[in-house]
């Protein structure tokens, strides 16, 4: 079943053909997604193990930044709107940034935590799910049911949205 991403006057759809596959990586892939009065770049991401060794996270903030800055255009007049979908696999909110805020912090801090943090901060994004005003209900997007290990997905929005966030939350 189709449902319109949005109405002004007209339903608005994305259609199969209003995909198109862009860059990727080992651990991240952009699509490109231009339907009738939607152009916005998705990049999804999945990071390393919060215990995997340090290099290893180096490696994938700073390739991932690298695209991103590529993919958004960040820093010239034709910025694109860009969204992160991620699996950051650390915990957000403990240190308060730009584009974290301080909701639900996480019950261990990842030594990992300051480069999804920079990534977030450079690439001018925010984590709704981490500010009290916009988050409904926990920010746990898993809980596995036989060990009750929870996990944090984020969506990371331009900055300039913050305005616009009526409410985050798990569905």
């Amino acid at each position: 079943r189709k449902l319109p991403w949005g109405i002004d006057g007209q339903e608005h759809y994305i259609g199969d053909g209003d995909f198109t596959m862009g860059r990727r990586g080992q651990r991240w892939m952009h699509v490109s997604i231009h339907a009738s009065f939607l152009r916005v770049e998705v990049m999804v991401l999945h990071a390393p193990d919060s215990w995997k060794c340090g290099s290893e996270h180096v490696a994938f903030w700073s390739e991932v930044t690298s695209a991103y800055n590529e993919i958004a255009l960040c820093h010239g007049p034709g910025k694109r709107l860009c969204m992160v979908l991620g699996d950051f696999n650390v915990e957000l909110g403990d240190v308060a940034s730009r584009g974290v805020g301080g909701f639900q912090p996480p019950r261990q801090v990842s030594p990992h935590m300051d480069m999804a943090m920079g990534f977030i901060d450079k690439a001018g994004l925010t984590l709704p799910s981490t500010y009290e005003q916009w988050q409904i209900g926990e920010r746990y997007t898993h809980a596995g049911k036989l060990t009750g290990e929870r996990r944090i997905d984020f969506v990371a929005v331009p900055s300039e949205w913050a305005d616009i966030v009526v409410s985050a939350k798990v569905l």
